[in-house]
């Protein structure tokens, strides 16, 4: 899995990042022999970056994912990131609140430390914005404990670009973590473009709006005790069979750009190879998918030689142009590193040029 860089944090991280907010009593309670064993895969699978919270079961999921991966946190502790957040405390009535005071931060940063059962965090995160605390005051306490060697980058999770703005008068923001799904995609109107300028990292939480987008659930669905997404009406009977029929019958534009891995000899033995990203800065395939009652599927290629380059062969092609592709806004474009195999084990056949190519049948890609 080859990483990629964190916008100005210079974290090099996976693509896929695991996070544990489910590994928490917040849904439900969890078996964690099973995340242990889901956390140490990722591993074997080259995932290094993993996310936590102090307010995910308040230790529960930092000690959960520290039990996992302490092989790697004792004997390679520089090929895992770890990212927690702090901010958020209980109450003296047990209730939730946002508290982004130097006190708190401290205080939460080293049970974060301890949780995790290590002597530094590579990216500590305000949880959620605190109005009671001035982001002046926030910035100088994570500068210090960045200082002191305790933490080595700072981000937020749940800011917009002002409170981003603000805080970083003081100390610079270098990552956000938002909600970002297929059925929540407030960020692209301005988070997107502003982290985009201003080189912020930007990785998410919920891309499969906690459930709904897994195909699993049903309008009669029960929830474990203690779960979160119980006391949501989205989740539950008429409001989540109407959901599923909304995203059935709306069409879907998803992107995917592909890197390929082209490997070949010459005459003298000598091997090359095409990389894609990290020296090209742009992938050489693009191929965008449109799911729904008219279903169509649209490919483009960038930078593909011209040995690969040929027409679809199963689907009639005609040049973009001839006919206006629908107006579907982008889901959001995702990479994965691949190569030309996985084009024919998708039935997918790389063009020339751009082309458009309509589905016999909703479904059928």
């Amino acid at each position: 899995m080859d990483n990629v860089t964190l916008g100005g944090s210079g974290l090099e991280v996976s693509p896929i990042a695991f996070g544990t907010w489910q590994l928490s009593p917040a849904w439900g309670g969890f078996d964690e022999q099973e995340a242990t064993a889901a956390i140490r895969y990722a591993r074997e699978q080259g995932v290094n970056f993993f996310d936590t919270a102090q307010a995910y079961g308040f230790g529960e999921s930092e000690r959960a994912l520290g039990r996992a991966l302490r092989d790697d946190l004792d004997h390679r502790r520089d090929e895992v990131i770890i990212a927690t957040k702090g901010g958020v405390r209980v109450d003296e009535n047990g209730a939730r609140v946002r508290d982004s005071s130097p006190q708190w931060l401290r205080d939460g940063l080293g049970k974060s430390l301890e949780a995790l059962g290590v002597d530094y965090i590579d990216l500590y995160q305000v949880h959620w914005p605190d109005s009671s605390t001035p982001f002046a005051e926030t910035g100088e306490a994570l500068q210090q404990m960045v200082d002191e060697g305790k933490l080595r980058h700072v981000g937020v999770s749940n800011f917009g670009p002002a409170q981003i703005d603000e805080l970083s008068r003081t100390r610079p923001v270098e990552t956000l973590q938002p909600p970002y799904a297929m059925l929540r995609r407030e960020i692209e109107t301005d988070i997107l473009p502003y982290c985009a300028e201003h080189d912020i990292g930007v990785f998410i939480y919920g891309p499969l709006a906690h459930g709904l987008l897994t195909g699993t659930m049903s309008p009669g669905q029960e929830f474990a005790a203690g779960d979160w997404r119980a006391r949501l009406s989205e989740f539950r009977g008429e409001d989540l069979a109407r959901g599923y029929h909304d995203m059935a019958a709306q069409p879907v534009r998803i992107e995917v750009h592909i890197h390929l891995g082209i490997e070949f000899t010459s005459a003298s033995s000598a091997r090359a190879r095409f990389r894609s990203m990290t020296m090209l800065r742009k992938p050489f395939l693009r191929l965008t998918f449109t799911f729904g009652p008219s279903c169509s599927r649209q490919s483009r290629s960038s930078a593909l030689p011209s040995a690969l380059s040929h027409r679809p062969q199963v689907m009639e092609t005609r040049p973009l142009g001839t006919e206006k592709a629908p107006n579907f806004p982008a889901l959001a474009a995702s990479s994965c590193s691949a190569n030309p195999r996985f084009c024919a084990a998708s039935g997918l056949s790389a063009t020339a040029g751009p082309s458009i190519a309509t589905c016999p049948a909703p479904g059928s890609i």
